[in-house]
């Protein structure tokens, strides 16, 4: 049987590998050296955007970027906010709790523009539920000639648990996307 593989300290990237302070990420195990390994909890973000920041506060340096329906693999949380990596783009950071959901919704579509609005109905005389980003994913659960109805699972804080489900967007900014299980 041959010795586990090590790296050295220093020897990885931080910006894309799950370690600090003794705790890695249960896949590191055998890879880099820690006190404790833990397994990822995967969330869904469901904010527009959310940040993801160097540390556990919102004056922390800026790592990346999280965008509506992305996967993040939460692997700590303190004080509201999450530590973990995005399945993405493999970065890793600290992101507020609030802008994830444990409650997961496979993506059907992503935006297609540089920006779309939703509306909680399929005119711009309604109110507006966000604006989201070029490439957010969303779960389109039906279409007609106005517009997209995107299914709203991962509502934003101000609405609340009790809040509106649905968000109507215009159907030529979403395009689908072949998503892998």
């Amino acid at each position: 049987m041959s010795a586990p593989v090590s790296a050295p300290v220093g020897a990885y990237d931080p910006r894309v590998t799950p370690i600090r302070g003794g705790v890695a990420a249960r896949s590191l195990e055998g890879v880099v050296p820690a006190d404790r390994y833990v397994d990822p909890t995967p969330m869904q973000v469901r904010a527009p955007l959310a940040g993801l920041r160097q540390g556990p506060e919102g004056g922390a340096e800026l790592a990346d970027q999280l965008l509506f329906g992305e996967l993040f693999d939460v692997l700590e949380s303190q004080d509201g906010w999450a530590w973990g990596q995005a399945r993405r783009d493999g970065y890793v950071g600290w992101t507020p709790l609030e802008a994830l959901s444990p409650e997961i919704h496979t993506p059907t579509h992503r935006v297609a523009a540089l920006r779309t609005y939703a509306f909680a109905e399929p005119s711009l005389k309604t109110r507006l539920r966000g604006l989201y980003s070029l490439n957010a994913l969303v779960t389109v659960e039906a279409e007609d000639e106005r517009a997209c109805k995107a299914f709203r699972a991962m509502l934003m804080k101000e609405f609340g648990e009790g809040g509106v489900r649905g968000a109507a967007t215009a159907c030529e900014r979403l395009k689908p996307v072949p998503i892998a299980p």
